[in-house]
């Protein structure tokens, strides 16, 4: 049996950038938009920081997004103001929508205290 955590990691390991930024943005890039997205010069368009996946939304300017923060709009709407985005099992890795909730930092702080 497969841990969800192993299926999230799979599902985004074997999509192309311009694919994933597609499914992600729900913006449909052109043939000549893809070839340029993957043969860019600026570099990859999914990373990591600081142990968070994040892709790359814009080319011109360079914009990146946190991977959880698109995942979490896309399923829940728009992060409320004052709420970051955090990871209930506290596997950053582990990008599935049910395991995404919006809450303060005082929140936050004291579920990682107990």
């Amino acid at each position: 049996m497969t841990s969800s955590n192993a299926v999230a990691r799979r599902s985004v390991s074997h999509l192309s950038p311009p694919t994933l930024l597609a499914r992600l943005t729900g913006r449909h890039f052109s043939t000549e938009t893809r070839a340029r997205i993957s043969a860019s010069k600026a570099g990859p368009a999914i990373g990591l920081s600081k142990g968070y996946l994040r892709v790359r939304v814009s080319l011109f300017p360079r914009k990146w997004r946190y991977l959880h923060h698109l995942i979490y709009e896309q399923f829940h709407g728009p992060i409320p103001r004052g709420k970051v985005v955090c990871f209930l099992d506290g596997d950053k890795l582990n990008i599935l929508p049910d395991n995404l909730e919006a809450m303060t930092n005082r929140e936050l702080r004291l579920r990682s205290a107990s």
